[in-house]
């Protein structure tokens, strides 16, 4: 057959219909042979069954996360370990070391991932050592007597941080002498509480001048004193004449002494 008029002609598809030729006066059906085609996804993406346009769905266990497995295969696994993760998307650290709060000088234990699995008080480092001075305010002052006299201006109470720390006590004297020289000894030395803490000559002090030394002489020692206690202490610089008639002069009136504490840690 044929025609003077062209005639179009078109393969369409329609769900009604199917696969088919179209043409001016009707359609002739395409058939189609094979298998059939993928109509639902299952596994961790799903989808349909159905046709047409079909919403995916991921299929996860609440809190849980896609891990490639040993296969290179994505599977729904929980966050385990040293963290553990909510269906809010929260993050939460495992507890090492319930012991929390603030230490003092603290002693801790770290594990192999750094982190701090034990703290406690003890004695770490970090202390810092006390320094207590005390200065004389320019005022001399004298005694005639041959037993130790305390220095109302040399004194302080100190306590040590820790029973075993020990305590270094210096003392400066500026402008020291006695009213005349010849064979006059004059000592000073410091006391604790009640305790004569130094070891010189004489009755238990320090020699500070037996004749041989000028008016006016600058002179210091020092001492390394162990409470073994953190009670307060009361530290005294106490001087005496080697007689009853020579007056002993710790400064002159225009010097400075000093006595200065300071904590030797343990």
């Amino acid at each position: 057959m044929s025609s003077a008029t062209p005639i179009s002609y078109n393969v369409v598809y329609d769900t009604d219909n199917g696969l088919r030729y179209e043409f001016a006066t009707g359609y002739l059906p395409i058939p189609i042979s094979g298998g059939s085609g993928i109509t639902q996804l299952t596994g961790l993406v799903t989808a349909g069954p159905g046709s047409g346009s079909q919403a995916t769905t991921i299929n996860l266990a609440s809190g849980h996360l896609i891990v490639g497995n040993g296969s290179g295969v994505g599977a729904d696994v929980a966050l385990s370990g040293d963290a553990a993760l909510s269906n809010a998307g929260v993050l939460t650290l495992s507890t090492v070391n319930s012991n929390v709060g603030s230490f003092t000088s603290a002693n801790i234990t770290v594990d192999a991932k750094g982190r701090i699995t034990a703290a406690a008080n003890g004695s770490g480092g970090g202390a810092v050592p006390q320094v207590i001075q005390v200065q004389s305010v320019n005022v001399s002052e004298n005694t005639t007597s041959s037993t130790f006299q305390s220095s109302t201006h040399l004194t302080t109470s100190a306590t040590l941080a820790k029973s075993t720390n020990k305590w270094q006590v210096t003392v400066s004297l500026m402008g020291c002498y006695p009213s005349s020289l010849g064979s006059t000894a004059f000592q000073a030395t410091i006391f604790r509480d009640s305790t004569n803490l130094s070891s010189g000559s004489g009755s238990g002090g320090i020699l500070l001048s037996n004749g041989y030394v000028a008016n006016n002489a600058n002179m210091a020692y020092t001492l390394i004193d162990s409470p073994g206690d953190t009670s307060a202490h009361t530290y005294t610089l106490k001087f005496k004449s080697a007689d009853n008639s020579t007056e002993v002069f710790l400064n002159d009136g225009s010097q400075v002494c000093t006595l200065i504490l300071t904590e030797v840690l343990s």
